[in-house]
């Protein structure tokens, strides 16, 4: 169902004739900037992945023994999600 839902606009665009693409107007302003917030995300979702794979990397090879990871962009929400200190 999902790679359906997925797949289905680049199918959609595959079997359009030239002559209808032709006729589409050009990527508007809203469209650049949705497709730059999706870049940052898709960005910031990598190097999250790639900070978090090399913590457990060296956390497998004891190089720390953090239980929780607490650096790069997951230190963002760790200082915001800690309680108040008194």
């Amino acid at each position: 169902m999902w790679i359906t839902l997925c797949l289905s606009p680049v199918m959609a665009v595959n079997a359009a004739s030239p002559h209808m693409l032709a006729s589409l107007p050009g990527v508007r302003t809203l469209e650049m900037a949705g497709m730059a917030v999706a870049g940052i995300g898709y960005t910031l979702e990598f190097t999250a992945n790639w900070q978090k794979r090399r913590w457990l990397t060296e956390k497998l090879n004891k190089q720390h023994d953090q239980e929780f990871m607490t650096r790069g962009l997951f230190s963002i929400w760790c200082v915001h999600s800690r309680p108040s200190q008194p």
